[in-house]
């Protein structure tokens, strides 16, 4: 079956989907940070930006990719069946522009033998990056497209995202977060353990000191996840958590800011607490970086 995978550059991928350029195709977000224009390519400096939104004494703003760009994916695409995946749609124009990017395509290839489906995912970063791979395996075990989509639809209702982060000033000025919660959680090294639900950012709990925020993360994620069907029980002795889908493999990811030694705790402490295939680690892009800060963590299920 001939597909792939197009996600805006909120979908942070792994090694492994950097080098399968067949399947997984990004179209860049941009941001504004001190007068500079910053393309989230494959260019993106990590460290360069995170320097750079320090100095800036104003907050970086993003801007979604065009229609057009979406256009651009769609044709330059070999592939038959694209599912495109992008950041939630009550947090970023992306995914509208990706729907008025298929429109333009039916209008100009109305004989084209492509399926497009668009998914607004609820989710960012790491959540992206989990259905990424789950649509991966769905269409390597051979399900056609309409099935594709459905799994991909129930588990966007089913995932569950937790994130812990150092600095909350990105999403205080942004929008997402109240100036008094910001103020509390950082003068007082209060940590909130956040949330998605729906697409948009809630507080889940608050901990003192960052060790303590990413356990309860964990195990929030977990409870959470096992609720929802993300994950389901089995008979084992241990009473862990392990998932038998049809089609995709159980996986956690985790996607994190500048701190893999912090991932790597979290992976641990995923892995104490359910039975995975694998729990997967990667680097924050630019989008990411931008909210997530310097030493901010992402987990989903």
């Amino acid at each position: 079956m001939s597909y792939q995978i197009i996600g805006d550059s909120c979908m942070d991928r792994t090694p492994e989907m950097y080098r399968d350029s067949l399947h997984f195709k990004t179209v860049p977000l941009s941001i504004e940070v001190g007068g500079q224009i910053i393309v989230d390519d494959d260019s993106f400096d990590q460290m360069a930006f995170l320097a750079m939104m320090k100095e800036s004494p104003l907050c970086p703003k993003s801007a979604c990719p065009s229609p057009e760009a979406f256009l651009r994916a769609y044709e330059e695409s070999p592939a038959k069946d694209l599912y495109v995946l992008t950041i939630s749609e009550k947090l970023s124009g992306s995914c509208n522009a990706a729907r008025l990017g298929r429109e333009l395509y039916l209008e100009a290839h109305g004989d084209s033998e492509k399926n497009i489906a668009v998914f607004s995912t609820d989710t960012a970063t790491a959540g992206q990056t989990l259905l990424a791979l789950m649509c991966r395996d769905l269409c390597e075990k051979g399900f056609d497209f309409q099935e594709v989509c459905s799994r991909m639809e129930d588990h966007i209702r089913k995932m569950k995202i937790f994130f812990v982060l150092e600095d909350l000033s990105a999403l205080r000025k942004n929008g997402r977060l109240s100036g008094a919660a910001a103020f509390f959680a950082n003068a007082l090294n209060i940590k909130p353990v956040l949330c998605a639900e729906h697409g948009e950012i809630l507080k889940f709990d608050q901990v003192r000191g960052i060790d303590r925020a990413l356990r309860r993360m964990c195990r929030g994620l977990v409870e959470n996840a096992a609720a929802s069907g993300a994950l389901l029980p089995s008979d084992l002795p241990s009473e862990r958590i392990r998932a038998h889908h049809a089609g995709f493999r159980q996986r956690a990811v985790i996607t994190h800011c500048n701190c893999p030694k912090r991932a790597e705790q979290v992976r641990q402490e995923l892995l104490s607490l359910a039975v995975f295939d694998e729990v997967l680690i990667a680097p924050t892009h630019g989008i990411s970086t931008l909210y997530a800060s310097d030493g901010g963590i992402v987990a989903a299920i």
